[in-house]
């Protein structure tokens, strides 16, 4: 066990980024580097009913997580993936916009396989610091 009962995993790297992987209640809910001073900027990747990405933004508000969701990638179109909805929710919280986070441009709706070059520009784009995967039922080219 970690900090604040905390079990934190090892390094993980991809994509040009590395991150400190936290692990709550047996969930992966989040990650940070090691003396980041501003809260961790969050890409949610899902495919269903984004309760994982409500699970993590209740955690965000509870401050029991300094991170701020400012990505969210669906591989189904909203009429098919409630998560669209529930990533729209969690990009209008006001700190996500006090992060400088651009909300029409933060909610990616991709169908099919991302390139990974594709991705690796997304993510600089957003400059994300730890990916989440919350359900994403697609092949990620690394």
């Amino acid at each position: 066990m970690g900090v604040d009962g905390v079990d934190w995993g090892g390094w993980v790297w991809g994509l040009g980024w590395a991150g400190r992987v936290a692990v709550v209640g047996g969930l992966v809910c989040g990650a940070l580097r090691l003396g980041m001073v501003e809260p961790a900027r969050l890409a949610v990747m899902l495919s269903g009913s984004g309760r994982t990405l409500a699970n993590l933004a209740k955690v965000i508000a509870s401050e029991g997580l300094d991170a701020r969701v400012a990505l969210v990638i669906s591989s189904k179109p909203e009429d098919v993936c409630a998560g669209v909805t529930r990533g729209r929710e969690a990009l209008s919280d006001p700190r996500v916009a006090a992060a400088g986070v651009d909300v029409e441009r933060a909610l990616v709706v991709r169908p099919g396989v991302i390139p990974a070059a594709e991705l690796k520009a997304l993510l600089d784009a957003h400059r994300i610091d730890v990916v989440v995967l919350a359900g994403y039922l697609k092949m990620i080219e690394v």
